[in-house]
């Protein structure tokens, strides 16, 4: 019985610094002191429209939204890094996908490249950058 007291004590003094029952703050795995959250990630969000232009079919000078495809799209950073994410576009041709903020170079393939063949873009946090990519039919 002595010991529920102390027990008391700690769980006391754990809540009122925030350690534990907060979202304010978080306790390290070995239950050591608290930390400050963490802030959120910056990103933004990428919305791009793919469509269909020339060819023997009729196509408005707007182009044809490419339905229901799957892009790859490379996406480059100013460090160098690339990573390949493929999206597929919607009834109307577009596709989104979230970034973290920051320059990109962009590249998209269908079947074939698509034009342009780069495409440097601004995603800034919170907000929506936004891109177009056509497939050009001979």
């Amino acid at each position: 019985m002595s010991r529920l007291p102390a027990l008391a004590v700690t769980v006391f003094a754990l809540v009122a610094s925030g350690c534990l029952g907060s979202s304010a703050g978080e306790c390290n795995d070995q239950g050591g002191a608290c930390r400050e959250q963490t802030a959120p990630t910056p990103t933004g969000v990428l919305r791009g429209l793919v469509v269909m232009q020339g060819g023997d079919a009729l196509v408005g000078p707007a182009g044809t939204p490419l339905k229901n495809a799957r892009i790859a799209l490379t996406v480059r950073s100013p460090t160098g890094e690339a990573l390949v994410r493929h999206v597929l576009t919607d009834e109307h041709g577009k596709f989104s996908l979230r970034l973290l903020s920051g320059w990109y170079t962009l590249a998209a393939r269908f079947n074939y490249p698509l034009l342009p063949p780069l495409t440097a873009v601004h995603v800034k946090t919170d907000q929506v950058a936004r891109v177009r990519f056509t497939e050009a039919i001979k």
